[in-house]
């Protein structure tokens, strides 16, 4: 019975050493936690900061850009839209007639490159 007894006492020791040893250890870890809290606040500070401004500026751009898409773009005078339109048939009209002869010439063309005359 004592050594029962013997070896109840030293197992509560040694259970007591084991939960004292956990709880400075808890402690421990605690304390590590709070200090890496400390050392990542002012980055978390200056994330939330970076990222309110980058909102800032993407508001800004949005706006910039359905500005621009909704201003009026001023009408060029006459004269620049009819020398526009002039311009534009003298190429559609230089077009045509370089097809035309294109097909009308393949032929010949392909003709004359076999016998040696251009």
């Amino acid at each position: 019975m004592t050594s029962l007894f013997a070896q109840e006492i030293r197992l509560s020791k040694r259970h007591e050493e084991i939960v004292s040893q956990r709880l400075m250890l808890l402690q421990q870890m605690e304390n590590k936690l709070g200090d890496q809290n400390k050392e990542k606040a002012p980055q978390m500070q200056t994330t939330e900061t970076a990222l309110q401004r980058n909102l800032s500026l993407l508001k800004d751009i949005e706006a910039a850009e359905k500005s621009l898409q909704t201003q009026n773009h001023p009408v060029p005078p006459p004269e620049v839209a009819s020398l526009e339109v002039r311009i534009l048939r003298n190429k559609c009209k230089r077009r045509d007639p370089q097809k035309k002869r294109r097909k009308r010439g393949s032929s010949v063309s392909s003709a004359l490159l076999f016998t040696g005359h251009q």
